[in-house]
């Protein structure tokens, strides 16, 4: 579906394809408005949580709302969230502990990515590694096999803190910089 921002009412409307949309708003040409994608990293180890998210979204017809890439934890995941900049995170539990929890302090302790959610996918055995993550800074845990509604609540709560967070972070960093001028 397609959520498009109301500028009088501030309500997101949701559409089902990009031509509703679009007629909606008061476009008449196709290539006039695209409508932002969520950008989802997955760092997944065992478990093919971007495989499995990429059905359902075309499944649900939610390809136009988010936009998914996936990677192994490590130095790759370092670097393509600071190329990708994305809006969630979603972690697989599977992970090597301490690789984990590196991945997730380092998040949480650079003031350029902290206020991104970590979501942590977990199977109904390992509710414990996943709390673990939590304890350690991780934001939510979501249980694998996914179930649709649960799914993408989770990410739309996910994705409007993370709005919110950044707004006000630019605000603050417009107020500073006006108190300088």
């Amino acid at each position: 579906r397609i959520i498009a921002l109301n500028q009088k009412s501030g309500i997101l409307p949701r559409f089902n394809t990009k031509r509703d949309a679009m007629r909606e708003l008061g476009f008449q040409r196709l290539n006039e408005y695209t409508p932002p994608k969520s950008r989802i990293l997955a760092i997944e180890n065992f478990t093919s949580i971007s495989g499995e998210l990429s059905r359902l979204f075309r499944e649900l017809r939610l390809w136009y709302s988010y936009k998914l890439k996936a990677t192994p934890v490590g130095p790759d995941a370092h670097e393509l969230v600071k190329e990708y900049s994305p809006c969630i995170i979603l972690m697989d539990a599977t992970v090597g502990t301490e690789d984990g929890l590196r991945f997730i302090q380092w998040i949480k302790s650079d003031f350029l990515y902290w206020y991104i959610p970590i979501l942590i996918v977990s199977t109904e055995g390992m509710i414990k590694k996943a709390l673990h993550f939590i304890e350690n800074g991780a934001d939510d845990v979501i249980v694998y096999p996914f179930k649709y509604g649960d799914l993408h609540a989770r990410l739309q709560f996910a994705i409007q803190m993370y709005n919110l967070v950044k707004r006000e972070k630019e605000r603050e960093n417009e107020a500073e910089e006006a108190k300088h001028l």
